[in-house]
């Protein structure tokens, strides 16, 4: 069990760290995002998908 908990926390550690360099390349480079509504959606998506490997993590960790 430990097995599978410790590859879910390196997989939600592997896309932050995408989600975040996408996010970091598209607000440094030239072509700026100026747009609110683009960045929230991003940020709410990687939200949404942390807390989906959270809670699979921890119903994981009952069983």
């Amino acid at each position: 069990m430990r097995f599978t908990i410790f590859h879910l926390i390196y997989a939600a550690l592997f896309f932050f760290l995408f989600i975040f360099g996408i996010q970091y390349s598209l607000f440094t480079g030239n072509n700026k995002i100026s747009n609110n509504i683009n960045i929230q959606i991003l940020w709410d998506f990687q939200f949404s998908v942390q807390q989906c490997m959270v809670s699979l993590s921890v119903l994981n960790f009952m069983i």
